[in-house]
């Protein structure tokens, strides 16, 4: 890693942790500048997390602006104390905001795991890594900016090859159980997912 790039993160999040302390002592000009520093990491994730069914019903800056007003009203109930509990807080709100706004759109209606990678999972998986991870929130921003480019050119890919590296990939599913869920065999399941695999590299190499 770069290191001023580094020493730049160590600063951003000093100054996150001053806010959140002058928050929790009542500051409201200082919980106002936590939710502006969270913005732009929170409008990364809820652009990318939006279906594309859903983007005609909602957009990616009204859900982080209601996942800031249920963080406003409930920020008393928060425990944490440093810059990276805030923003995993942030995204467990961001994750309920965007499940309450599917199934009001959708209902009960199941994800067609050909067109999506699955939402909720993937959510929450981001939210964990913040709170686990010993990365910055800003560095974890440069790895969730990698991940856009790749799912980009999933959803260039044959819908067969996008869906078994669905499957295989983010649901670690074996060939024999994608075979079934493909109605193919274990062995052909295999076999597409590896022209899956080059197929997404030549994507990602012209997308460089």
């Amino acid at each position: 890693m770069d290191p001023t790039s580094s020493a730049r993160d160590r600063d951003e999040g000093g100054q996150v942790e001053l806010w959140l302390h002058a928050a929790r002592n009542g500051s409201n000009s200082g919980l106002g500048e936590l939710f502006e520093a969270c913005r732009g990491y929170m409008l990364l994730v809820a652009n990318r997390a939006i279906d594309s069914d859903l983007r005609q019903k909602t957009g990616a800056s009204d859900l982080v602006q209601e996942t800031f007003a249920d963080a406003h009203r409930d920020f008393g109930q928060f425990r944490g104390t440093t810059e990276r509990e805030f923003y995993g807080w942030l995204m467990q709100i961001l994750v309920n905001r965007l499940r309450n706004t599917a199934r009001h759109y959708r209902g009960t209606k199941m994800r067609n795991l050909g067109r999506e990678v699955p939402l909720e999972a993937d959510l929450d998986r981001i939210a964990a890594e913040l709170i686990g991870s010993d990365d910055t929130p800003s560095a974890l921003v440069s790895a969730l900016e990698e991940e856009q480019k790749v799912r980009e050119c999933l959803e260039r890919l044959p819908e067969a090859q996008r869906e078994v590296l669905i499957l295989r990939t983010w649901e670690h599913r074996s060939f024999e159980e994608i075979g079934q869920e493909m109605r193919r065999s274990a062995d052909a399941a295999r076999k597409l997912w590896t022209r899956a695999v080059e197929r997404l590299g030549r994507e990602l190499e012209e997308d460089a």
